[in-house]
Formats: C-alpha cells, structure tokens, sequence
C-alpha cells in the first residue's frame, strides 16, 4: 500500500490517477488541494464525478467524505457543475461550456473554428484541450 492509499477515500485505482496527473504525496495533495486535483484526474478521466471529489476533499482533511460539513459539500457541488464534462447533442463530443453561456447550436462558430460558438473547447482525440476524451 502507498503512502496516497492511507488517505481515508483513496483506493489503489484513484491513487493511480493521481500518481498519473502528479500527485505523488499526501503532502502533494494537499498542497495542490482537492478542485485543482480533480480537475487533472478529470482531464485523464471522463468518469470523474462528484464522489471522487468529495473523496478527494475528505482524503485532503483527513476524514471520510460522509464527514465533509454540508457547507463544504454544496461548495464542492457547485464547483462540480461549473467543471463538469458534458456530451454536446450539435456534435457529440465532450465540452466545456463557456460561463455564463448556455448551449445553443445555433450560435455562430468560435471565430477561427468549425465548432459550434456554445463551447470554448470541443474535446476531440488526443489533441484536445483536455488530452485525450472518450467520445
């Protein structure tokens, strides 16, 4: 067992994840902070949800993520939203909405682009924004 899967929430297979993104330590981990953790693992994995983050913040404090305060949970939830990947009906792939911009597919192209103007990144293959996106 590594020094990250003493953490209370870590197992073997998010340990992994965050030994791929850079975090190599439990001091590492706390230093870069649960949200910009996530966001690598996020950037690796598709699959990265609002548990692994609260997993995260737990392992971060020390505790399981039940124990988290509420206050601490809805923080998270709301940055989850705001982060979250998700599937863009006009073209079917991955994206991360521009703020404040809801999806519209019939807004003009980014300027310079072929993608719909909803997104500020059309994730695609291994060249995308985020690395590499299941499609």
């Amino acid at each position: 067992m590594g020094e990250l899967e003493k953490l209370p929430n870590i197992g073997q297979d998010v340990a992994q994840q965050l030994e791929q993104v850079g975090v190599d330590s439990p001091q590492a981990l706390r230093q870069l902070g649960a949200k910009e953790a996530w966001l690598r693992i996020q950037a690796i994995d598709d699959s990265a949800c609002i548990h692994r983050l609260m997993a995260l913040e737990g392992a971060v404090r020390g505790v399981k993520k039940a124990m988290l305060p509420e206050d601490v949970k809805d923080d998270l939830k709301a940055f989850y939203r705001q982060h979250r990947k998700k599937c863009c009906p006009c073209i079917g792939r991955w994206t991360v909405p521009l703020p404040g911009r809801q999806h519209d597919p019939w807004l003009p192209p980014a300027s310079g682009g072929s993608a719909a103007g909803c997104h500020s990144a059309h994730l695609s293959g291994p060249h995308g924004r985020f690395g590499s996106i299941m499609r």
